[in-house]
C-alpha cells in the first residue's frame, strides 16, 4: 500500500472523528448557553410526547453515527494485500496457511 493510500484513509478517519467531535462540543456549548428557564418555557409549550420523539431521534442519529464510524474504522484498518499469490495484512504477515509453504517465483 503506498503513502497516498495511507494518507486518504487516515485523513477519512480524522475527519469523521474530527466532526463527531466537533457535533458533541457545540451541542454542550448550546447547552450551557441557554439558561434554565428558556428551557422550562420549552418544555412547557411543547407537548412531552414531541419532546420525547425528538430526544429519541437525536438518539437515534447519534447511535448512527458512532455505528458509521466504527464501520468506516473497520473497513479502514483490515485492508489486505494480495502479493506473490498470498494474501498479506499490513503488518507483512501472510494471512494464507499454505503461505508457509509457497514461495514467489518472480521478483
Amino acid at each position: 500500500m503506498d503513502w497516498l493510500t495511507k494518507l486518504k484513509e487516515k485523513t477519512q478517519e480524522h475527519t469523521i472523528l474530527g466532526l463527531f467531535a466537533l457535533t458533541v462540543l457545540l451541542s454542550l456549548t448550546i447547552w450551557q448557553a441557554v439558561p434554565s428557564a428558556i428551557w422550562d418555557k420549552v418544555s412547557e409549550a411543547t407537548p412531552k410526547p414531541v419532546l420525547w420523539a425528538l430526544a429519541g431521534l437525536l438518539a437515534i442519529a447519534a447511535i448512527l453515527e458512532c455505528a458509521y464510524i466504527v464501520i468506516l474504522h473497520k473497513k479502514l484498518t483490515s485492508k489486505k494485500i494480495w502479493k506473490f499469490g498470498i494474501l498479506w495484512d499490513q503488518d507483512g504477515a501472510p494471512r494464507c496457511p499454505r503461505a508457509a509453504f509457497t514461495r514467489p517465483t518472480s521478483f
